[in-house]
Protein backbone atom coordinates (compact mmCIF):
# COMPACT_ATOMS: atom_id res chain seq x y z
CA UNK A 1 0.00 0.00 0.00
CA UNK A 2 3.01 2.27 -0.09
CA UNK A 3 1.88 3.80 -3.38
CA UNK A 4 -1.63 4.40 -2.00
CA UNK A 5 -0.24 6.03 1.11
CA UNK A 6 2.25 8.07 -0.94
CA UNK A 7 -0.59 9.38 -3.10
CA UNK A 8 -2.63 10.25 -0.01
CA UNK A 9 0.32 12.14 1.50
CA UNK A 10 0.64 14.04 -1.79
CA UNK A 11 -3.06 14.92 -1.71
CA UNK A 12 -2.72 15.99 1.94
CA UNK A 13 0.01 18.45 0.96
CA UNK A 14 -2.21 19.97 -1.75
CA UNK A 15 -5.44 19.79 0.26
CA UNK A 16 -8.19 22.36 0.50
CA UNK A 17 -9.56 24.53 -2.27
CA UNK A 18 -9.99 23.34 -5.82
CA UNK A 19 -7.77 21.84 -8.49
CA UNK A 20 -7.07 23.28 -11.95
CA UNK A 21 -10.45 21.94 -13.16
CA UNK A 22 -12.36 23.59 -10.32
CA UNK A 23 -13.03 20.31 -8.50
CA UNK A 24 -12.89 20.22 -4.69
CA UNK A 25 -9.76 18.64 -3.25
CA UNK A 26 -9.95 16.38 -0.18
CA UNK A 27 -9.31 18.18 3.10
CA UNK A 28 -6.48 17.16 5.40
CA UNK A 29 -9.09 15.54 7.68
CA UNK A 30 -10.45 13.47 4.77
CA UNK A 31 -6.92 12.44 3.77
CA UNK A 32 -6.18 11.50 7.39
CA UNK A 33 -9.24 9.21 7.53
CA UNK A 34 -8.31 7.72 4.13
CA UNK A 35 -4.83 6.92 5.50
CA UNK A 36 -6.46 5.13 8.44
CA UNK A 37 -8.70 3.19 6.06
CA UNK A 38 -5.70 2.23 3.89
CA UNK A 39 -3.88 1.00 6.99
CA UNK A 40 -6.88 -1.06 8.16
CA UNK A 41 -7.28 -2.58 4.68
CA UNK A 42 -3.58 -3.50 4.60
CA UNK A 43 -3.80 -5.02 8.11
CA UNK A 44 -6.80 -7.08 6.97
CA UNK A 45 -4.77 -8.35 3.96
CA UNK A 46 -7.17 -6.72 1.48
CA UNK A 47 -5.47 -6.47 -1.94
CA UNK A 48 -4.12 -3.07 -2.92
CA UNK A 49 -6.75 -1.08 -4.84
CA UNK A 50 -6.34 -0.94 -8.60
CA UNK A 51 -7.10 2.79 -8.50
CA UNK A 52 -7.59 5.53 -5.99
CA UNK A 53 -9.05 8.83 -7.06
CA UNK A 54 -10.54 12.06 -5.81
CA UNK A 55 -14.29 12.22 -6.38
CA UNK A 56 -14.42 15.94 -7.24
CA UNK A 57 -16.53 16.75 -4.17
CA UNK A 58 -13.67 16.52 -1.67
CA UNK A 59 -13.93 12.75 -1.18
CA UNK A 60 -11.69 9.81 -1.99
CA UNK A 61 -12.57 6.56 -3.78
CA UNK A 62 -10.68 3.25 -3.59
CA UNK A 63 -11.46 0.89 -6.49
CA UNK A 64 -10.87 -2.81 -7.14
CA UNK A 65 -11.71 -4.62 -10.43
CA UNK A 66 -12.36 -8.29 -11.09
CA UNK A 67 -13.24 -8.89 -14.74
CA UNK A 68 -16.63 -7.27 -15.40
CA UNK A 69 -17.09 -6.50 -11.69
CA UNK A 70 -15.75 -3.63 -9.67
CA UNK A 71 -15.95 -2.71 -6.01
CA UNK A 72 -15.55 0.80 -4.66
CA UNK A 73 -15.08 2.18 -1.21
CA UNK A 74 -15.99 5.88 -1.10
CA UNK A 75 -15.02 8.23 1.69
CA UNK A 76 -17.15 11.36 1.26
CA UNK A 77 -15.94 14.77 2.41
CA UNK A 78 -18.64 14.56 5.11
CA UNK A 79 -16.90 11.48 6.57
CA UNK A 80 -19.58 9.05 5.36
CA UNK A 81 -18.09 5.79 4.07
CA UNK A 82 -19.95 3.55 1.66
CA UNK A 83 -19.26 0.39 -0.30
CA UNK A 84 -20.52 0.01 -3.85
CA UNK A 85 -20.37 -2.89 -6.27
CA UNK A 86 -20.87 -2.80 -10.02
CA UNK A 87 -21.26 -5.47 -12.68
CA UNK A 88 -20.97 -4.38 -16.32
CA UNK A 89 -21.09 -0.79 -15.01
CA UNK A 90 -24.48 -1.37 -13.34
CA UNK A 91 -24.87 -0.80 -9.63
CA UNK A 92 -25.34 -4.13 -7.81
CA UNK A 93 -25.06 -2.98 -4.19
CA UNK A 94 -24.53 0.17 -2.19
CA UNK A 95 -24.48 0.45 1.58
CA UNK A 96 -22.89 2.52 4.35
CA UNK A 97 -20.04 0.99 6.32
CA UNK A 98 -17.99 2.00 9.33
CA UNK A 99 -14.46 1.36 10.43
CA UNK A 100 -13.15 1.02 13.95
CA UNK A 101 -9.65 2.45 13.88
CA UNK A 102 -7.06 1.04 16.24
Amino acid sequence: MATVESKLFEWGEASEGTDEDGLARPSRDTVSVALQIASELRNACVPVPLRMLQDGDGGIVFEWKHGASSDKLRLAASGRIEAMGFYDSKLVYRYPISFTFS
